[in-house]
């Protein structure tokens, strides 16, 4: 499960610009069909790091790039 984990990650960084949270999830399902149970734990963790912002308005998340 870590590795798939990192994978959700990576997938999610690379991914992430205005992505869309429907867009987002079933991209990874097409990647790591078996992604269900770590998309919102590896989401909520890049959230944390202060990596992505998610925004209601737009139903999207944003990369925050380091200033």
């Amino acid at each position: 499960a870590p590795r798939k984990f990192d994978q959700i990650l990576e997938l999610s960084l690379n991914r992430i610009g205005r992505e869309k949270f429907d867009n987002l999830k079933e991209f990874l399902k097409e990647k790591a069909p078996d992604c269900d149970v770590l998309f919102l734990p590896a989401l909520h963790f890049l959230y944390i790091l202060g990596l992505i912002e998610y925004s209601t308005k737009t139903d999207a998340f944003e990369f925050l790039r380091k200033r």
